[in-house]
């Protein structure tokens, strides 16, 4: 009878911690509106900024339609809660909450690389120096990326990867210094939508 007893509690213990917290959403691309299956969704718990303040506590794929879902009983000891979506994270939820957080992101088919091989073909000295500028297409607007190099033997790659939903210019600025002399230059290059394209700075 004892142990009948005592399963009795332990069942009826574990049976009140019943899932209190539900969060949900979809996944969709930026540019189609379409639903992303297969995407890595994350939920957390604690502060974003800080690596040592916050735990990882489940993870799961987006089914077909794009959709996620946690249900999950909430913990006194946690702090806020929050998801992660492919690189994206969503605002904080507090215990005992049912929330909606949906994500759109750029598909692989929207991600462009525009690389910019510079190299120093006629140097002069080590005082030789180049200043790269490119303002880049995004879905949002423009996002400007530079760099700055110095030296007889520059011979690199600059790449700036970005997103754009239908074919749009990237602008290509820099500046060169050669022999206490100073020209610049500029160029605009049209990128298509997940497209890969080379473009030669020989200075």
């Amino acid at each position: 009878m004892k142990k009948f007893f005592f399963l009795i509690v332990f069942l009826s213990f574990f049976s009140c911690k019943k899932e209190d917290t539900h969060v949900s959403g979809k996944i969709t691309d930026v540019c189609s509106g379409a639903p992303l299956g297969g995407i890595k969704v994350e939920l957390w718990t604690g502060e974003k900024l800080s690596s040592r303040h916050r735990a990882l506590l489940d993870t799961m794929r987006t089914w077909p339609d794009g959709t996620y879902q946690f249900n999950f009983h909430s913990v006194a000891t946690d702090g806020n809660y929050w998801i992660m979506g492919n690189g994206f994270s969503s605002d904080y939820f507090s215990k005992k909450e049912t929330k909606e957080f949906n994500f759109t992101v750029t598909n692989s088919s929207g991600k462009s690389d525009l690389a910019l091989k510079i190299n120093n073909i006629s140097p002069f000295n080590f005082n030789d120096s180049i200043y790269v500028s490119c303002l880049a297409p995004v879905v949002s607007g423009v996002y400007p990326i530079s760099e700055f190099f110095r030296g007889v033997s520059v011979d690199t790659t600059m790449h700036v990867r970005f997103n754009s939903c239908s074919p749009s210019k990237a602008y290509i600025n820099w500046w060169v210094t050669k022999n206490n002399t100073t020209s610049a230059y500029a160029d605009s290059v049209m990128v298509s939508s997940g497209s890969v394209i080379n473009y030669n700075i020989n200075y």
